[in-house]
């Protein structure tokens, strides 16, 4: 056999035995992938089986709410400061708040990944911002965004201005006293940065109506009440609007669209009253105000 073909005969078994590693390392990393997205999937519905068990537990202490009411749950579930609702709706929730004196004061996220009897959880219970007490100009509550619309994940229909239309209202009723109701005023889709974050207690009137026309204007559609409260504004010296409007901001990822970004849905309470108590030092539910700076990230 001369030299050229011994030479023609190394090169196809040379190339023979690269294609054979290629196929080889190509079935690694295919049973690799299968294997990463069998543990996904797999992951994932547990995730969401654990989920559906919450949301199911979320809805008993629902029906027990009706039977007792805010404040008859407040005796069982100690953090417990109010309830959140959207009427018309499954969205029906404990509020609880940590972070203040004699509530996990040296943890204010206490209930980001907690339920309502201080166990570990997923999806969480909705919370109060420590900054804030029960009559705080800006109630700022945190909710995780839940798919399947589940816990504050149902807030991302307020994206569109005709679910808005739909559920115009939110109801907060803290404990101890009567249900308040709160009109829509602005959906901000934002980000940790954003200044209602701040926005809790103002004691400057200059500063307290920025903080108003601020949120109007950076809301993605104008709602009605929206409407009214930017007309209210306009003929009210800073005076006369100086915590006139109570308001409540309930707080959620955008899941997907960057760590740092936010939903933010604002409404004010009808039929607002400015009163001294209002900017007291101490809730209805005599909590201290707690209110240390805290990471934005609920």
């Amino acid at each position: 056999m001369s030299d050229e073909r011994l030479d023609e005969a190394s090169k196809k078994k040379s190339l023979s035995k690269k294609n054979k590693i290629i196929r080889i390392g190509s079935a690694v990393a295919f049973l690799f992938l299968l294997a990463v997205g069998i543990h996904f999937f797999l992951d994932q519905g547990d995730k969401y089986v654990e989920e559906e068990k919450e949301q199911k537990e979320f809805i008993k202490i629902a029906k027990e709410e009706k039977e007792k009411g805010p404040e008859g749950l407040a005796k069982k579930y100690k953090d417990m400061v109010g309830w959140i609702k959207i009427p018309g709706t499954e969205f029906s929730y404990p509020v609880m708040q940590t972070g203040v004196k004699n509530h996990h004061k040296d943890d204010s996220e206490f209930y980001l990944h907690a339920d309502v009897q201080g166990e570990y959880s997923f999806m969480g219970t909705p919370f109060l911002d420590s900054r804030c007490t029960t009559e705080s100009d800006n109630l700022i509550i945190y909710g995780h965004n839940i798919n399947g619309g589940r816990m504050f994940g149902y807030l991302q229909g307020y994206r569109q201005s005709s679910f808005y239309k739909e559920h115009p209202v939110i109801c907060f009723t803290k404990c101890g006293s009567t249900k308040e109701e709160y009109d829509v005023v602005a959906v901000l889709i934002t980000d940790i940065y954003s200044h209602m974050y701040t926005f809790t207690d103002v004691y400057t009137d200059t500063i307290y109506m920025e903080n108003v026309e601020k949120l109007l204007d950076k809301s993605a559609y104008e709602t009605e009440a929206g409407k009214e409260l930017k007309n209210e504004i306009r003929i009210a010296n800073v005076e006369e609007f100086f915590h006139k409007e109570k308001f409540i901001t309930l707080s959620t990822c955008r899941t997907g669209e960057g760590r740092d970004s936010r939903l933010l849905i604002v409404a004010k309470r009808k039929n607002s009253l400015a009163s001294d108590e209002s900017i007291s030092d101490m809730g209805s539910d005599g909590k201290d105000e707690g209110k240390e700076e805290e990471s934005n990230g609920k």
